[in-house]
């Protein structure tokens, strides 16, 4: 099989199989159908690949509370220090300086 294909790329062949689908025409290369795979295991990847930024973020921002309060899990307890401190009234710094 070929390279993965780069974001762009996949999205080409993703469009590529709509139009073939659309107009209700086999795939019947072996380079179509190579295509359209590599196109999916690619966005399979690209999508994997976000879910574990996204997580590792996630993992970090929850695991920077120290201390769970009793009845919350850790990430109420990061929403609810988020929310008091988004909420609270100035300290007397503008706007800009946050």
């Amino acid at each position: 099989m070929s390279e993965p294909l780069s974001f762009i790329g996949t999205w080409n062949a993703l469009q590529a199989l709509l139009v073939v689908t659309r107009n209700a025409e086999p795939i019947t290369t072996r380079i179509q159908r190579e295509r359209l795979l590599t196109a999916a295991i690619s966005l399979n990847e690209l999508a994997l690949q976000t879910f574990k930024t996204a997580h590792g973020a996630y993992d970090e921002l929850i695991m920077a509370v120290e201390t769970k309060h009793e009845g919350e899990s850790r990430h109420q307890t990061a929403r609810r220090y988020i929310q008091e401190r988004e909420h609270r009234p100035s300290s007397g710094l503008s706007q800009e300086a946050r």
